[in-house]
This record gives C-alpha cells, sequence and structure tokens, in this order.
C-alpha cells in the first residue's frame, strides 16, 4: 500500500522545523520524497546542515536540496538565536559525524525537477519564508498545475503577529516571496497564527517520547524543545512549560483536515512599506475570487489534536513512529529502519525478484516491514515471509554492508 501523500518539505529548521520534520517521517500516510531549504530560523547554510542531521541520525536517506540564503527584495535580518538556538537546535552540546550532502541543484530547480517527475501528485509543505517556491514560480509558471497542492504554515488574519503587531515571521521575512507564493493559482491551505497560537505542546510530552524512544533522533528533539519552551514559557507564562507547535500543524492538516475549520478567501501580503500598520501582514478578503481563493484554517480542535498526539507516544505510531526502532526479530535476522536488504527470490506476491535491494523504512514488532527499493518503490512485507526465513536476508542481522 502506497502512502497517501508525496511531500517535499520545504523548511528552515528550526525547532518546530524538527518536530514537523519527525512527524513526516513516521506518518504512514506520508512519503516524504525531499526537503528544500530555506534561511529563517538560522542561515540557509545551517538548516542545510540540520535537515541532513536530522534525517541522518533517524535512519533517513531523504534528499536535501539547499535554497534561497536571503529575501527577494528587503535588506536581510538575522536569525533568532534566542528562540531556537544559534544552530538551530537548542545549541545541541555535540553532534555525531553524518553521511551525506546536499544536492548539486538549487532548492526550486529541485521543486521542478520532482513536480514534473510526479505531475499532480506531489503535496508541498512549507515552513519557513516563501522565497524556494516563488524561485521556482519563476522557472517554471506552470508550477500550480504540476503540483497537488501547497500547505504552508506562515501569516496570520485575526491573532496578532508573532514578530510585529500585525506579521508572522516567515511572511515578515520575505514579503514579497509571500504575495507572490499566495496568488499563484494553485490549492494553497494557509495555517497560520490563528490556529498554531492555539495549539500548546508541553515539554513533558516530548520528555515522555525521548524516554520511550531512547534514540538519539527523540533525544535531540527534547534537548531542542527545552531550549525553545524556554523562551516560550518566559514571554507566554500562561502557557505553562511547552511551546506552541507552529510548523507540525501544517502536517496535522495534510494528514487530519477535519481537525480544523477553513474559510475560503483571498490573501494577499501588503509589502508597501509606507503602509505601517500592515507592512508584511497577511489580509484576505472572505470568497473573493480574484487570484484565485486561499484555504485558511482559523480554528483547529486542540483536544483531538492532543489525542492523536499522546496516542503517537504510547504506540509509537505518528509523532514518533520507528524513528531508530523497533527491531523486528525472525529467523532470517533482526531488522529495523534503515537497514539494507536484499531479496533471495522471485516473489510476485510482494513484487519483488531475485537481488532486488532496498532500505527498510517501517518496521513494526507486531505488524510488518516496509522496504523502499533503489528503484524508488515502496514495498510492504508481511512478517510472516520474515517469520518462515523467506525471502530476505542480510549481512551483521540484517544489515547489508
Amino acid at each position: 500500500m502506497q502512502a497517501k501523500h508525496k511531500v517535499i518539505f520545504d523548511t528552515d529548521p528550526g525547532v518546530d522545523d524538527a518536530m514537523a520534520l519527525y512527524f513526516a517521517i513516521a506518518h504512514p500516510d506520508i512519503d516524504l520524497l525531499g526537503i528544500t531549504t530555506s534561511f529563517g530560523n538560522v542561515t540557509v547554510e545551517q538548516a542545510t546542515i540540520n535537515a541532513l542531521y536530522l534525517t541522518r541520525i533517524a535512519g533517513r536517506e531523504t534528499p536535501v536540496a539547499q535554497g534561497v540564503a536571503v529575501p527577494m527584495s528587503k535588506a536581510p535580518g538575522q536569525p533568532p538565536g534566542f528562540i531556537h538556538g544559534d544552530d538551530g537546535l537548542g545549541n545541541l552540546p555535540e553532534r555525531v559525524a553524518v553521511p551525506g550532502q546536499a544536492e548539486s541543484c538549487s532548492a526550486a530547480e529541485y521543486i521542478v525537477k520532482m513536480a514534473h517527475a510526479f505531475p499532480g501528485e506531489i503535496s508541498l509543505v512549507a515552513v519557513a519564508p516563501m522565497g524556494n517556491l516563488a524561485a521556482a514560480l519563476k522557472l517554471e509558471p506552470n508550477l500550480p498545475n504540476l503540483l497537488k497542492r501547497v500547505v504552508i504554515m506562515g501569516g496570520t488574519v485575526a491573532e496578532p503577529g508573532n514578530v510585529s503587531p500585525v506579521a508572522e515571521a516567515n511572511i515578515w521575512n520575505d514579503p514579497q516571496a509571500g504575495d507572490m507564493v499566495f496568488t499563484a493559482g494553485w490549492d494553497l491551505t494557509m495555517v497560520g497564527l490563528d490556529v498554531t497560537h492555539r495549539v500548546v505542546l508541553p515539554y513533558d510530552f516530548f520528555a515522555k517520547l525521548a524516554q520511550h524512544h531512547k534514540h538519539r533522533a527523540t533525544d535531540t528533539l527534547q534537548h531542542a524543545v527545552h531550549f525553545y519552551s524556554d523562551f516560550y514559557s518566559g514571554i507566554r507564562p500562561e502557557i505553562g512549560y511547552g511551546c506552541f507547535g507552529h510548523d507540525v500543524l501544517a502536517f496535522v492538516w495534510l494528514v487530519a483536515p477535519e481537525f480544523f475549520k477553513t474559510q475560503n478567501g483571498r490573501v494577499r501580503v501588503a509589502v508597501d512599506a509606507t503602509s505601517a500598520a500592515r507592512d508584511a501582514a497577511a489580509w484576505w478578503e472572505q470568497a473573493a475570487t480574484e487570484h484565485g481563493a486561499s484555504r485558511v484554517a482559523v480554528i483547529c480542535r486542540d483536544n483531538q489534536l492532543r489525542t492523536i498526539l499522546n496516542d503517537a507516544v504510547r504506540e509509537r505510531r505518528i509523532t514518533s513512529g520507528d524513528i531508530g526502532g523497533p527491531v523486528v526479530e525472525t529467523v532470517a535476522g533482526s531488522f529495523q529502519r534503515g537497514d539494507r536488504v536484499v531479496c533471495r527470490q522471485n516473489d510476485r506476491v510482494v513484487d519483488v525478484d531475485n537481488g532486488t535491494r532496498g532500505t527498510i523504512i517501517h518496521a513494526t514488532d507486531h505488524r510488518q516491514l516496509v522496504l523502499r527499493t533503489d528503484d524508488g518503490r515502496r514495498v510492504q512485507i508481511p512478517r510472516a515471509y520474515l517469520n518462515a526465513g523467506y525471502g530476505f536476508s542480510g549481512q551483521n542481522g540484517g544489515v547489508l554492508g
């Protein structure tokens, strides 16, 4: 069974970006094709380092393409190290060495290439300033017809801004790009501060997550959220010790839109510097048709969201998924996410041939394994096959060297 959503994740990691990334990696309905990086919470160079680091310590080799370094028009600002840490992940005390490097193409080129490779299939989830999307539109004006949808975390309508009285950070950082994206004519959903400021994620949730998994990925996330919670609890003591889950809500909307109430309207970004009250603020007109309508999330059913996140801690189902585990013990070896395996027989049931190689991308101790073959297919392997010592094998306990 294929995942319901092929996704490119445009991001500037960033603590809440890391939350969103691990949600996407773990969710069974999301097939994360690639990551594009932007300046924002950190420099674009640091964003790329973080994207590579977070994916590799979670056992994923997701392609990462580096994108824009500065806004289209306005002067660049300084990354908010006091919010996310100077490294974007709460100033990690150490990092292990990880393999991999960024793609040779730019983020915009990667988006256009993948859109042509999978026309009408890709959801682009963007939680950073919108420069990469704007650059991709310049490369391929037909991009709105090639992507399935765009979901952005950015903007605000009625809720006060978080970098000015009226502006949200992602729009503020590159307002011209934001306006270009909002008026491009694609199927666009804006998940802005109107909903993200209604969802507080307690630090205790991430502490439980790390304790449950005892894995470097969740330990890294816990450390980053601790720093993030220090900031938010300092400026918003009424929320308790925790933080807003801004970026992860874009992915929650993608997989569970029923948790939200939305309204359709025309969204624009006021970029005229003489309009001081609206500078770089998103504004909208309900049910307007000029420039195409956008879908704006205005209410999030917080209680239901908390339930699905709490379930993830107990069941390793959504936020944590199978990052780094569990190990599936079989007579053919021990298998877990990230293991390299090879098929030793032809089999039409799971559609593999003798010699098919791939990487385990999903492992559950009560169900099965999911293999991504080196030719790009997603194949489910029933555990019964492995228990019988049938079909698949590896070296060093399931791992091919």
